[in-house]
């Protein structure tokens, strides 16, 4: 039985998945690097049922947020789970 897997966190919903690698999560529709951006750089972090246009990327790009200190507790836990990547989503699936 595998206990480690890719841990993967919708930034909207907050839905997550584990999955064996990054295919998996991409061909079950998880928008996450490497298959859509680059791992410690800012793009969305959907699962395949959330839009884009909530996410902490869109955000920034439309200007809603400026700066660390306009974004939410929300979004401030996601740019430091993006921050930390890869290791931010190496985990278990307990």
């Amino acid at each position: 039985m595998d206990k480690f897997k890719l841990r993967y966190v919708c930034e909207n919903c907050g839905k997550i998945g584990f999955y064996h690698n990054e295919e998996e999560a991409f061909q079950d529709g998880w928008d996450y690097p490497p298959k859509m951006g680059t791992y410690q750089v800012i793009g969305p972090r959907t699962c395949g049922n959330c839009p884009i246009t909530s996410t902490l990327f869109w955000a920034l790009n439309t200007g809603q947020v400026k700066s660390f200190d306009d974004m939410s507790l929300k979004q401030r836990v996601t740019l430091i789970r993006i921050l930390g990547e890869p290791g931010t989503i190496l985990g278990n699936e307990y």
